[in-house]
């Protein structure tokens, strides 16, 4: 087939003829001369050629004269959007789009583009309604289900955008972007890690020097502890574009990982860019950059999740001393716990919504605002400027006596408190849990009366284990309704056993002795080797030797526990 053939099959495929797709029709001629319409044509295919040759002035100009000579030639307004659009002119890329959906409202590569548009436009809703007019034209236009599902993504209908994943590499198995973002969406927000390991890998193979793929292969080295690869990986991507945040943020982790806090924590501010853990908040004050705080006000305002915002508000005291005076916001678990352990700042609850408003009229002047995560950028720059602390956060004494009463009268002279599932399927729900019956060697301690401390529903888990093994674990609800309690309880306990969950942070940042169990390949924040984690002194990491080897560590925690006594035992 020669060129010219080669390009009318390409405008037909633009058109949704093929694969079932309304078949391709002339538009309707208007009264004008047979060489008018042959003029048309030839100068539409020479647009296309030069657009196909990525020749865009030269394309542009061709598809003028084109519609010079017919001014509803539908497909050559189309390829106009196209040229427009790939130049960054979206305004008129939308203006030749909409008036070729007026003469041919059945080409569904018009809606496709317009939803590209719409999406680089940030609309993300008008560019799903796009796409999906696109499939209705063309239910195997396998590019408008890629990015059908990348809009369902960013709304959050993640099941409903892995279909349309799925969809389009069934149409096109070598589609590179489809197969990454399906792997990507199942690893990190649906907790199918297998099967999305297995599209990222086939995207690499199938285009390894496309940004998004290197990004998510990027990642999936970082998932397997592959960190020399992932930041190699990650260097190349930001040598060559400095703007690349979301290689930038994957280093971060990384090195944070490995401990080279004054580099990490740099990156760690692409998270404000990325769609990521990190809302925006649009406060009116400057973003505190260290500028000098004597006789300012600062506002440290709460980000990411409950365990964050404890990990992180070991930062507080220092930039307390630094400020005239410190607002913090916090989640609204939080505050009770904040406003006791820290009485020389102020401390307020806005749910984390709000950027502005009435809130902001009752607390002293603000000068400065800071997210609590860009704290350690200034304050945690190397392992020593981590403090030896025995708790920065304080429980109420009164509840803690209410609970070391409650606690006594249980059987058992030694008190552990317990949680066995962590996460979400967005943060790795599979790997930072450990179904209650392969604690078993550990609830067989003698001497032992263990407490729940899961914050979600689990009767139903504790009744069965109680049923089935005749091991009981005692829980009140009202202790993890209310983080205050919960707190309270911490104390009361002489040990806290976990998995990767927020009360490994609660515990540590009280200063109670916590053993938390990892995975083989742990979260940043636990690091990548080693017995203890630089937030909390009291705290001893068990890691799986193996992935998925979970009997291992639980054996060796029921060793040690076996010897553990609070306040006497060097081990905590």
């Amino acid at each position: 087939m020669g060129l010219r053939g080669l390009l009318k099959s390409w405008i037909a495929r633009l058109a949704g003829a093929q694969n079932g797709a309304q078949p391709v029709t002339e538009p309707q001629p208007r009264p004008t001369t047979v060489a008018a319409h042959g003029d048309a044509e030839d100068w539409y295919f020479k647009g296309a050629e030069h657009l196909s040759a990525g020749q865009l002035p030269e394309a542009e100009q061709a598809l003028a004269r084109a519609l010079d000579c017919r001014h509803d030639y539908a497909e050559a307004l189309l390829l106009q959007g196209v040229v427009y659009r790939k130049q960054g002119r979206l305004e008129e890329a939308t203006d030749s789009l909409v008036l070729a959906t007026h003469f041919r409202p059945e080409l569904a590569e018009v809606h496709f583009q317009l939803g590209l548009i719409a999406s680089a436009q940030r609309r993300p809703g008008e560019a799903e309604h796009c796409f999906r007019r696109t499939l209705e034209r063309d239910p195997r236009h396998a590019k408008a289900h890629n990015a059908l599902g990348a809009a369902l993504v960013e709304r959050g209908m993640l099941e409903e955008a892995v279909q349309h994943f799925r969809q389009t590499v069934a149409l096109d198995p070598d589609h590179a972007q489809a197969h990454s973002n399906l792997g990507c969406v199942l690893i990190t927000r649906l907790d199918r890690f297998d099967e999305g390991a297995m599209h990222i890998e086939t995207a690499w193979q199938l285009a390894p020097e496309d940004r998004d793929v290197m990004c998510n292969w990027a990642m999936l080295l970082q998932y397997r502890g592959r960190l020399a690869e992932a930041l190699a990986l990650c260097d190349r991507l930001i040598g060559s574009d400095a703007s690349a945040d979301i290689a930038r943020l994957n280093r971060a982790l990384a090195l944070l990982k490995q401990e080279d806090f004054a580099r990490g924590w740099t990156d760690y501010e692409a998270r404000k860019r990325v769609a990521w853990e990190y809302v925006p908040r649009e406060f009116p004050f400057p973003e505190w950059e260290g500028e000098p705080l004597a006789g300012r006000n600062i506002l440290v305002h709460a980000e990411q999740g409950l365990g964050d915002q404890i990990m992180f508000a070991s930062c507080l005291p220092d930039i307390a001393r630094l400020a005239g005076h410190c607002v913090v916001e916090c989640a609204p678990k939080l505050e009770p716990i904040l406003r006791r352990s820290f009485p020389a700042v102020t401390v307020v609850n806005t749910g984390q919504t709000a950027a502005g408003g009435e809130w902001l009229e009752k607390v002293p002047r603000i000068d400065f605002q800071v997210a609590i995560g860009s704290l350690p950028r200034h304050f945690r720059k190397s392992l020593e400027e981590f403090p030896a602390h025995d708790g920065y956060l304080q429980a109420d004494p009164d509840k803690i006596t209410a609970w070391r009463r409650r606690l006594a009268g249980l059987p058992g002279a030694r008190k552990v408190g317990v949680s066995w599932r962590g996460g979400m399927k967005s943060s790795r729900l599979s790997l930072r849990s450990v179904p209650l019956d392969q604690w078993l060697p550990v609830f067989g301690q003698n001497d032992v009366a263990f407490v729940s401390l899961q914050y979600t529903d689990c009767r139903a888990e504790i009744a069965h284990l109680e049923h089935n093994h005749g091991i009981r674990i005692h829980h009140w609800q009202e202790a993890i309704d209310d983080y205050d309690e919960t707190a309270a309880l911490v104390c009361a306990l002489e040990l806290v056993i976990s998995v990767q969950t927020a009360i490994v942070h609660l515990g540590g940042a009280l200063g109670r002795p916590v053993w938390v169990m990892v995975p083989a390949v742990a979260e940043w924040r636990y690091l990548s080797s080693g017995e203890r984690v630089p937030w909390y002194p009291s705290a001893r990491v068990w890691r799986q030797e193996r992935p998925g080897d979970w009997q291992t560590v639980i054996r060796q925690i029921s060793d040690q526990l076996s010897q553990y006594r609070s306040g006497a035992h060097t081990e905590t």
